[in-house]
């Protein structure tokens, strides 16, 4: 998984936002939404940011790899 990479989820996952006044709010995004990662997650953390509909929410990791399929880049 890396900064940048889109992927297709096959299965909802629930999701985070934080607000700007700091509440967090769940979220659930649909199977067949695509989503972009904006992080790679980091040592001790299960959280990665992605973004989905122009918001920035965090997902677990292990929902990323294991409810997604990566969606390969066109080749030049």
């Amino acid at each position: 998984m890396r900064i940048s990479e889109s992927y297709r989820l096959n299965k909802a996952v629930l999701s985070i936002q934080s607000e700007v006044d700091g509440r967090r709010i769940a979220r659930i995004i649909p199977s067949g939404a695509i989503i972009r990662t904006t992080n790679e997650p980091q040592d001790g953390l299960r959280l990665v940011s992605v973004l989905w509909q122009q918001k920035t929410v965090m997902i677990f990791e292990v929902d990323l790899r294991a409810r997604s399929t990566i969606i390969k880049a066109a080749s030049a």
